[in-house]
């Protein structure tokens, strides 16, 4: 497919996302990729649902590779985002450790905003780390903490994991720089 000029912006975000239920997961997929995310990861937490239960039902995680380059010819993207395999909270955390700017969606205990969390930065790799139904427990906010990973807040309205995904990856891109 032809690209139109360079829609991949200067700022590589990546999104963990933890596994929502139902069809959301798809979605977040097809809108990250829309707005120029170039990795998506999902993850399993305290409050999430893991992929063997979301494929008890009907087994659906065989399409998100479709989904993701459907979104990305649809929006001509210049590159298809890469989507990881599944990892738990603990292979999540570990992989984060090459990522500069490192930030969780904490509805709870999200002592900055994400702006104050940006505002004098530089940098060009920002990982968000967004949670399921229900947010993060404590103690995994706090495990993110102790792994440098700081925790912002959205603002005062509790938004669905879905929304806090695309709310946030738009956030992170207009204060880099990505948007206009």
């Amino acid at each position: 497919f032809e690209a139109i000029a360079d829609p991949e912006g200067e700022v590589e975000i990546r999104v963990y996302q933890a596994l929502p239920q139902k069809e959301r997961f798809e979605w977040i997929l097809q809108k990250l990729t829309e707005i120029g995310v170039r990795r998506v990861v999902p993850f399993t937490s305290a409050h999430s649902i893991s992929v063997q239960e979301r494929d008890a039902i009907q087994k659906k995680s065989h399409r998100w590779p479709e989904v993701v380059r459907k979104a990305a010819h649809q929006c001509r993207r210049a590159v298809i985002p890469e989507l990881g395999p599944v990892l738990n909270w603990d292979e999540m955390l570990a992989e984060l450790g090459d990522v500069e700017i490192k930030l969780i969606l904490a509805e709870k205990g999200g002592s900055w905003s994400m702006r104050e969390a940006l505002k004098q930065s530089r940098t060009q790799h920002v990982a968000l780390v967004v949670g399921p139904e229900g947010g993060f427990s404590a103690d995994e906010i706090e495990s993110a903490r102790s792994h440098g990973i700081l925790p912002v807040t959205l603002g005062a309205r509790i938004l669905r994991t879905e929304t806090a995904a695309l709310v946030g990856a738009t956030l992170v891109q207009g204060i880099v720089g990505d948007y206009a």
